[in-house]
């Protein structure tokens, strides 16, 4: 399973935003969110809500907020159901992503560059471009936009990131935006 935000974890709030109730601890806080999907929602497209957390918990996501630079908690619920919705849409092999692939290797490594260069045009249609950034005298960062459907590109990542001499890699996808 992925990590997950902390603060969903925390309080179990990733599944169905469930409360703490017949435990000792029966501080609840109530905090009403307005759910404003798209800017171009009208006030009567909004649902209002209502949610029973834990105080302390609240207070612990409002730090996490705050610092991330949300001025409500609404967009804050809003972005972490967004990015659940996002996470479950790219469990699908066959649903369309897009995403980054990055890559740190050691380009002294013997035809490693060209192993990288030569399975990147082996997939051109997925990958749509490529930044490469020299780290040092031994070490680059290579990072490539990649679309397509999830099975192909995560297989597309596997293949980079598992070639020897890639001292770390990362695949993160994301949707276009298009189903939210």
């Amino acid at each position: 399973m992925p990590p997950r935000k902390a603060a969903w974890q925390a309080g179990g709030l990733l599944h169905g935003l469930q409360t703490n109730h017949g435990s000792a601890r029966a501080n609840h806080s109530i905090c009403s969110l307005d759910f404003r999907l798209e800017s171009k929602l009208t006030m009567s497209d909004l649902s209002r809500i209502g949610v029973a957390i834990d105080s302390e918990l609240l207070e612990k996501f409002d730090d996490l907020i705050n610092k991330r630079g949300y001025t409500n908690r609404s967009e804050a619920f809003r972005d972490l159901i967004r990015d659940e919705l996002v996470e479950k849409t790219w469990e699908s092999p066959e649903s369309s992503v897009v995403g980054t692939v990055t890559l740190v290797y050691d380009h002294h490594v013997r035809l490693l560059n060209e192993k990288l260069t030569d399975m990147q045009h082996d997939h051109h249609r997925s990958i749509l471009s490529t930044l490469h950034v020299h780290l040092d005298h031994d070490n680059c960062l290579e990072v490539l936009v990649v679309r397509g459907k999830a099975g192909a590109v995560r297989k597309i990542a596997d293949a980079l990131i598992s070639t020897k001499g890639v001292k770390h890699g990362r695949l993160t996808i994301t949707t276009s935006g298009a189903e939210l």
